[in-house]
């Protein structure tokens, strides 16, 4: 391995989930199309809640309420997709990106594994999600007292039905990509984290590997200590890269996190309404709700799944790293090397860690955490409205 120029990354391997999540918005024909579906949903969310809080019966309401507490979650999924790769540009701003075949054939290996599954996973989700969109919005007379756009259509602009129906329902399709893209980018950002620190491992590993000479003539080869000096000087260095890139994007998601979880909590909770709605409507009714959850359901999972094995892989290569730099032979070293030794150890105390606020990391526990949440307001929706 080389410790003076190591290979720039030049092909992403992880480049499908990139593009299905991050690249293709910055067409500018995508994004026209995405403030427009953003200026829809925004004015459809403010003439509903007015329309509901003036003219429409609680039984109404609780029909067209589903749909509306998915409505922040599809704007502030589109947010972010206007707001551009700026996360991801950030992290890459502040360090390099190390080609997957700069640490050798087996990290090399792992790595492109893991990407062919989660580049699969992408592609997987995002029909599956197409697929259930589809499914659902198959006209129906279940339509009516669910989609609350189309009653409005059919009130106000009886003549236009038709066209603005299907405005409706192609920003549905729209959105059918857009929403999982959101977690797709969160994804991508998450796991190629954790390949750079991957092969910063394998760097700290074969600090030392290459040396022929005898153990006992280390201590006074000048030019072995001056290498040894230089690699360490290298692992410190992209060690602090890392602990930059966390503490980067700590500062640019912590005003994402909040608004991400709320939202995702009440798009749980609609989904979870309008599946217990279709429920109660019979066998023939639930077929066209049932891909819709099974599609959200996968696409929470992935993130959380994402998170979780960022949380406990990443602690377990930091552990690594510190467990590699005790068991180097540092009796050999002279005392400056030493010294830098002391310094590399004391950066490894601490597990590197993605996080996207101070007090929020994405993994199972926050997961679960949103489920309970969603579980005790639809609960109490329930008990409420059933009385």
């Amino acid at each position: 391995m080389d410790y003076h120029r190591v290979k720039i990354l030049r092909e992403d391997p992880l480049k499908i989930t990139r593009l299905v999540g991050c690249d293709i918005f910055d067409h500018p024909v995508v994004r026209v199309v995405l403030k427009f579906i953003l200026v829809y949903y925004v004015a459809m969310t403010f003439f509903q809640i007015f329309y509901s809080m003036y003219y429409l019966e609680v039984s109404q309401i609780t029909g067209y309420g589903p749909f509306l507490l998915m409505y922040p979650f599809f704007i502030i999924c589109i947010i972010t997709h206007l707001h551009g790769n700026y996360l991801l540009n950030a992290i890459q701003s502040v360090e390099e990106s190390w080609s997957v075949d700069c640490a050798g054939k087996d990290v090399q290996a792992r790595i492109v594994k893991e990407s062919s599954i989660i580049n699969a996973y992408a592609i997987a989700n995002t029909i599956l999600c197409f697929v259930a969109v589809v499914v659902f919005i198959c006209p129906s007379n279940s339509d009516d007292p669910v989609l609350f756009p189309m009653k409005t259509f059919q009130e106000r602009f009886p003549h236009q039905t038709l066209v603005l129906a299907w405005t409706f329902k192609l920003t549905t399709l729209v959105l059918s990509y857009v929403v999982p893209a959101s977690c797709y980018r969160t994804i991508h950002t998450i796991q190629y984290w954790k390949f750079q620190i991957c092969l910063l491992n394998k760097y700290v590993e074969a600090l030392t590997d290459d040396y022929a000479g005898h153990e006992r003539d280390l201590f006074y080869d000048l030019e072995y200590q001056e290498r040894l000096s230089a690699r360490i000087k290298f692992c410190i260095k992209r060690h602090g890269q890392l602990i930059r890139v966390s503490s980067e994007s700590t500062k640019i998601m912590q005003d994402y996190i909040v608004p991400y979880t709320t939202c995702g909590c009440l798009s749980g909770v609609g989904v979870s309404l309008l599946l217990l709605k279709f429920l109660g409507e019979g066998p023939s009714a639930l077929w066209r709700c049932a891909p819709l959850t099974i599609a959200s359901a996968i696409t929470f999972s992935g993130v959380a799944v994402a998170g979780q094995t960022l949380e406990t892989e990443v602690a377990t290569e930091s552990e690594e790293i510190l467990m590699k730099l005790v068991m180097q032979k540092w009796y050999n070293w002279n005392a400056a090397n030493k010294k830098m030794l002391l310094i590399a150890m004391a950066n490894s105390m601490s597990p590197l860690q993605v996080k996207f606020s101070e007090t929020f990391i994405i993994n199972f526990r926050l997961g679960l955490g949103v489920c309970k949440m969603v579980y005790s307001v639809v609960s109490v929706f329930m008990s409420v409205f059933n009385k």
